[in-house]
């Protein structure tokens, strides 16, 4: 949705990504984000005793909301919260609901 993230953000992305070599840069980092291990790491999931707070759009085209799903059921002191008509930059798309939910989870 178009009106969600402001016009000046969208064409400071679009510049950035019409850059020579930006295309290259982008497909490394995202490489780097899932690391060699991450079925190890997943597996410790179940582990992790910290309250966790999980946010997430309900028209995330990056991350399907099925992910946000499992990682609720593998995390087990967590709690979703899936935002309606947000895509995958919730912060950003939905800021003061955002805010709302964190504000909420730290009391």
């Amino acid at each position: 949705d178009n009106k969600k993230i402001p016009a000046t953000g969208v064409a400071e992305s679009a510049k950035n990504f019409s850059r020579q070599g930006s295309r290259y840069v982008f497909l490394h980092t995202a490489r780097q984000l899932i690391p060699d291990d991450i079925d190890e790491i997943s597996r410790r999931y179940s582990t992790i005793k910290q309250p966790t707070l999980l946010i997430w759009g309900d028209k995330d085209r990056i991350i399907p909301r099925r992910y946000g799903h499992r990682l609720q059921k593998d995390l087990p002191n967590s709690r979703l919260e899936i935002l309606p008509n947000v895509g995958h930059m919730t912060q950003e798309e939905a800021p003061e609901k955002v805010l709302s939910l964190i504000r909420d989870f730290m009391q």
